[in-house]
């Protein structure tokens, strides 16, 4: 019951995104210059390769620099900031006050 239940909101918000988001459109990565497909579900500036790249580096220095521990903690260290996606946003997030 909760899992269905789960699945219908789930299934609304996607709906909501695809009906309300930025329509579908052929992008072309401010990184690596790959063509991707952009749309409501992706709404970024970015391809997803180049997102995880970024989403690493974020990890790498939040653990290294902010932490203080070394590079061996990168790839299994469970607490890290959240990383600002909005800088690769199509469009500015809505306030949300």
């Amino acid at each position: 019951m909760v899992v269905e239940r789960f699945r219908e909101v789930a299934t609304a918000i996607k709906n909501d995104y695809i009906k309300n988001g930025p329509a579908p459109e052929k992008r072309t990565c401010e990184h690596c210059r790959n063509k991707y497909d952009a749309n409501a579900i992706w709404p970024y500036t970015i391809c997803k390769e180049c997102a995880g790249k970024k989403y690493l580096e974020h990890r790498e220095s939040w653990i290294t620099d902010v932490l203080g521990l070394s590079k061996d903690f990168v790839t299994y260290y469970p607490l890290v900031s959240p990383m600002d996606v909005s800088k690769y946003r199509l469009q500015p997030d809505a306030d949300h006050s």
